[in-house]
């Protein structure tokens, strides 16, 4: 009998641990880290601050190689750019694309971020007004920036053209 009891008051313990796991409203131990929510927005605004001034000095250098690289129209009509903080690349531009272009754009992207090293810092992505071409950059622990261009060919596949470092 005592071992029923025990069986029993362990079923249950299982049970609402369980069902109190589902049932919790999610991400309420991550508060704050809501995918729907720009990063800006949930990010400590210190933080935010050095990301910021990171992105603006990777892009600086972007800008300033334009002249010296044959990367694609790099930076030099600002005005044809969205700026898009790298965990918002979801949120901001791949949940509008057909399924089929977000497969292949992710693919990409994960190629992409392969190239990161110990030490970088987050990228920035920048997508063209036409949404056909997008660079996502980042600066290096070296200081160094790290420059790569994923396009849409005409059949609505994503595909890296280029990857650099700027010194």
């Amino acid at each position: 009998m005592n071992k029923k009891i025990f069986v029993l008051a362990i079923a249950s313990v299982v049970i609402t641990g369980t069902a109190s796991y589902y049932l919790a409203p999610k991400n309420e131990s991550h508060a704050g880290t809501d995918p729907r929510i720009a990063y800006a927005e949930f990010e400590k605004k210190d933080v935010y601050e050095k990301v910021s001034a990171s992105w603006d000095k990777a892009l600086g250098k972007l800008n300033n190689s334009v002249s010296k690289s044959n990367l694609n129209a790099a930076v030099a009509a600002e005005n044809d750019w969205i700026k898009i903080a790298g965990p918002d690349i979801d949120i901001k531009f791949i949940n509008d694309l057909p399924s089929a272009e977000q497969k292949s754009f992710n693919q990409s992207l994960l190629e992409v971020r392969k190239a990161t090293q110990i030490g970088d810092h987050l990228d920035v992505v920048l997508v063209n007004k036409n949404k056909d071409a997008v660079k996502i950059v980042w600066e290096r622990k070296n200081g160094d920036t790290h420059v790569a261009e994923v396009v849409r060919d005409g059949m609505a596949n994503w595909n890296i053209s280029r990857q650099e470092d700027i010194k």
